[in-house]
């Protein structure tokens, strides 16, 4: 079923917003529609963060879904096809506490984890995270790299377990100490037959939770690199207690989870960096930041 059927108007020459009525050169209309409800004020989306867990959990919860942050839509004007989704500037004036991780290199199937500090005991209770993340992958060995997979697919896989030459490798969160809990978030580059690079972008939900129902919680977002190979490997991930946002490339591709961990809470809650790749090495450079609630003030009447 689709709901809240959008038709309105980007530019195709700078960022700006327009008016839904603007027609005319240097402007080109899209059409957006959604599984679940979203909202649209002409430049800025929200909508509702599906939830992954049986109904049966939704009810012993009391509550299922929730808004997403808010996002800016602009034509990505590289491809001309893609709207590129980012959170709001507004909400970088929350970000502070910043530590920042340059050049870190991981080796094929290693994991490191991230020194982000321990919380205060008037911090306890938040868990918030901002983080953005590059990678550069070995080049000698992506240029070399045989092996081929044109079908691979983050549904059709095995998560962040599943090793290929050249991934996958990014960015665990909500992860606990002994790694029972966490949810990668990374990618996974393949190579096809005629020799093209595609970037698959996934969210790894098989080990989020102890309290697991037995679905199969992987997501999949995939473009190809080889139109703008001069751009860095890069995600934007906030994370909150129960949500995770992942924002790649500019926001060419995003994904969206719920995640209920039970023991990656509160101080609990680690973050690392992976590469799973059989083969190439990758360097990370990251920042986080700590996340302050935003400070709602009732409009005016």
């Amino acid at each position: 079923m689709w709901e809240c059927v959008d038709f309105y108007p980007v530019s195709l020459t700078n960022d700006s917003a327009l008016d839904m009525a603007a027609y005319g050169l240097g402007i080109k209309h899209v059409i957006k529609e959604s599984w679940e409800a979203h909202g649209m004020d002409w430049r800025i989306t929200w909508g509702y963060v599906g939830e992954s867990d049986s109904a049966e959990q939704d009810l012993s919860k009391g509550w299922a879904t929730i808004y997403n942050v808010r996002r800016t839509v602009v034509l990505d004007r590289k491809t001309e096809t893609h709207l590129l989704h980012w959170p709001v500037e507004e909400v970088e004036s929350l970000r502070y506490n910043a530590r920042e991780f340059k050049e870190i290199e991981l080796e094929p199937g290693s994991i490191v984890p991230l020194d982000i500090g321990t919380t205060t005991q008037s911090d306890t209770s938040r868990k918030e995270s901002w983080i953005f993340a590059t990678f550069e992958v070995d080049q000698d060995v992506l240029e070399a790299a045989s092996e081929t997979n044109d079908k691979y697919g983050c549904t059709t896989s095995s998560g962040a377990t599943e090793r290929g030459s050249l991934g996958p490798f990014g960015v665990v969160v909500l992860a606990n100490g002994t790694l029972s809990e966490l949810t990668p978030v990374y990618f996974y580059i393949t190579k096809n037959a005629s020799g093209g690079v595609s970037t698959h972008f996934c969210t790894d939900k098989l080990r989020s939770s102890l309290d697991y129902d037995g679905k199969f919680l992987l997501f999949l977002r995939e473009w190809d690199l080889n139109p703008y190979d001069d751009e860095e490997t890069y995600k934007k991930l906030l994370v909150d207690h129960s949500i995770v946002e992942g924002f790649a490339q500019g926001g060419r591709t995003v994904i969206a989870s719920r995640v209920y961990p039970t023991k990656a809470i509160y101080e609990n809650a680690k973050i690392f960096l992976f590469n799973n790749a059989t083969r190439t090495r990758v360097k990370a450079t990251v920042k986080i930041w700590q996340m302050a609630p935003a400070q709602i003030r009732p409009y005016p009447f």
